[in-house]
């Protein structure tokens, strides 16, 4: 392998950028895993990059140390985690003893801006913050799931109004128990009645990373509206119809998240569910 090889192109890019304050970082860049604590802010160098190294020997990388903020430490398995200075990252991929390294990216407890990150969405080409005024407006979501939470008030909007177009419980051996509107939902609630109750949790969790919204939590298309199935994951067939139905009766574009699956069939677009899924769409 050559000594470009050695680093990862994530790693080598991060290395030969221009330095940015901590302030400047994008949101992805590993550097944000190195803004300090406020007990941390004397001790800690910003510009220290942390990595992962696979390596056949680690003397000659804790050679490389010379800064006391520098670290190094042998994690097992042939590898090495390290906090190392832009020119000493530079010089990993000149020794011989290098098999690989990688940047270590931050990781976070609560995940409200992944799906951002993923797609790019969060900076545009010049890596600044961009805003696509993009938030669901007059668009369904539909949900097939294991229900939802109606009480949760990521689910409302400001005002209070329910962001449920519409409900469809199934049950164990049958494709439809009962479906409700809007205004439905609203008076079993103030009956203290919980249509399409999640006993599980999934399908609120995923509900809530689509759309919802709340003081703390913003989901990918916090002002779209939603058609939730409580599936049995049998007939999700007719599931599909339904929402598509309800969709065309309010006028509105919808998506649907199907957040589950099975083994069964070819996975190439030839199984009779797939074809369904397919023509519906």
């Amino acid at each position: 392998m050559t000594e470009m090889g050695r680093i990862s192109l994530s790693l080598r890019t991060l290395v030969d950028s221009p330095a940015r304050s901590a302030q400047e970082k994008g949101p992805r860049g590993g550097f944000q895993a190195l803004r300090p604590t406020s007990a941390e802010s004397d001790t800690v160098e910003p510009d220290l990059i942390p990595l992962l190294v696979s390596c056949q020997d680690d003397k000659s990388i804790f050679q490389l140390v010379r800064s006391e903020s520098e670290e190094v430490h042998n994690v097992g398995g042939g590898y090495l985690q390290c906090r190392l200075t832009r020119p000493n990252v530079k010089r990993l991929g000149a020794l011989p003893s290098i098999e690989y390294a990688d940047l270590l990216e931050r990781h976070d407890v609560e995940m409200n801006n992944s799906a951002f990150e993923a797609s790019g969405f969060l900076c545009g080409p010049d890596g600044q913050p961009v805003d696509l005024d993009l938030a669901g407006r007059n668009v369904l979501i539909g949900v097939i799931d294991t229900g939802i939470d109606l009480t949760h008030p990521c689910f409302y909007d400001p005002d209070g109004r329910l962001r449920v177009a519409g409900l469809l419980e199934q049950g164990p051996q049958k494709a439809h128990v009962n479906d409700y509107t809007r205004d439905q939902l609203n008076h079993e609630l103030a009956a203290g009645r919980y249509p399409g109750q999640d006993f599980h949790g999934h399908g609120t969790h995923v509900a809530s990373i689509a759309a919802g919204k709340s003081e703390y939590f913003r989901g990918v298309a916090p002002q779209a509206e939603f058609l939730i199935v409580q599936s049995n994951m049998i007939d999700t067939p007719y599931a599909l119809e339904w929402i598509f139905t309800q969709a065309d009766k309010i006028g509105w574009p919808c998506v649907v998240n199907c957040s589950f699956g099975h083994h069964y069939g070819a996975h190439d677009g030839t199984h009779i569910m797939e074809r369904h899924i397919g023509g519906v769409i």
